[in-house]
């Protein structure tokens, strides 16, 4: 599989053995390819599995897929039924005739480790728990319908970008024809304080509409390295669309300590001088017109990143 990286010319990400074969036919417009091929030993980054295997049918118009990946002898998940390829294209409503194309895809899975995510992304790490889907998706390519359940058992993960460790991740999702219905998502920090998400995220042909969630949080942990350490209380429900929600409710702060110099650094220059400037009458000094600007950059010598900082803490 490491042939596969060296093709994309990219650092090395899967590994395995892979077994494939092929035939190609139709014409240079039109070419149709039915293959079959199976990794064993398989790896994805992080994410590490026994076996996958499949067939994959191409063809002008459609894909028909029958593929299973084998994680252990106990868990699994397949993917198969047929997408038409103007599933892919940016606008395929824009075509009629292929926007109105039937999609008839089925997933399901065993609970297998959520660390399947690792391998599609760097900002969870440590990642626990196991997660379960039964999704059929119908519908055209235009307006694709799914209906199903996701379910997230024990999970557990590290938040990269924030520092912050998360414990007893829980989450049920309903996939509905016209929304999705997070029925319950729950994390606990690193103090057992929790974070809860109820509601609804209207889907229609491809796009998110009117949203309807709650977020409640008790003194719950958002931050936790070097830009700060920051827990929060929140009551809030969002309402409306993306591009103009309402919110209400309320956010606050109950403990927090943030580097702001850390977190200035993230968007632009630290403000604060990092180097000595020239006093006032040696060589090379500023004439006297500047003098009241040099004085002031002479008293934040020596001053470091980091120094500025905000604290807030719960008065209750």
């Amino acid at each position: 599989m490491a042939g596969v990286d060296a093709l994309l010319l990219r650092a090395p990400q899967f590994s395995g053995r892979l077994d494939a074969k092929a035939t190609v036919s139709g014409s240079k417009e039109l070419p149709a390819v039915e293959g079959e091929f199976q990794v064993s030993g398989g790896a994805f980054r992080q994410f590490r599995y026994e076996s996958l295997n499949g067939t994959v049918n191409y063809g002008a118009d459609s894909i028909t897929l029958d593929a299973r990946l084998q994680q252990n002898p106990a868990q699994w998940i397949t993917a198969t039924g047929y997408l038409p390829t103007a599933l892919f294209l940016g606008n395929p409503a824009a075509s009629p005739a292929s926007g109105n194309d039937t999609v008839d895809l089925t997933i399901d899975s065993s609970p297998i480790d959520l660390g399947i995510v690792q391998g599609f992304t760097d900002a969870l790490t440590e990642v626990k728990g196991t997660l379960e889907a039964h999704v059929r998706v119908g519908g055209t390519a235009a307006d694709p319908r799914p209906e199903g359940a996701v379910t997230l058992r024990d999970g557990a993960m590290k938040v990269e970008t924030t520092g912050v460790r998360y414990q007893h991740v829980t989450a049920h999702i309903d996939l509905q024809p016209d929304r999705v219905r997070i029925q319950e998502l729950t994390a606990l920090d690193n103090h057992n304080s929790a974070m809860s998400v109820t509601g609804d995220l209207a889907i229609d042909e491809r796009r998110l509409g009117d949203v309807q969630l709650y977020v409640n949080a008790e003194d719950f942990k958002v931050i936790d390295n070097d830009m700060g350490n920051v827990r929060i209380q929140s009551s809030l429900e969002v309402g409306g669309g993306l591009r103009a929600p309402r919110v209400a409710g309320y956010l606050g702060v109950t403990t927090g300590d943030l580097n702001l110099d850390n977190v200035i650094a993230m968007a632009a220059t630290s403000p604060y001088p990092t180097e000595a400037a020239t006093a006032p009458g040696a060589p090379g000094a500023p004439g006297a017109a500047d003098a009241a600007d040099a004085v002031a950059a002479a008293k934040t010598e020596g001053t470091k990143a980091g120094r500025g900082r905000l604290r807030a803490s719960s008065t209750h």
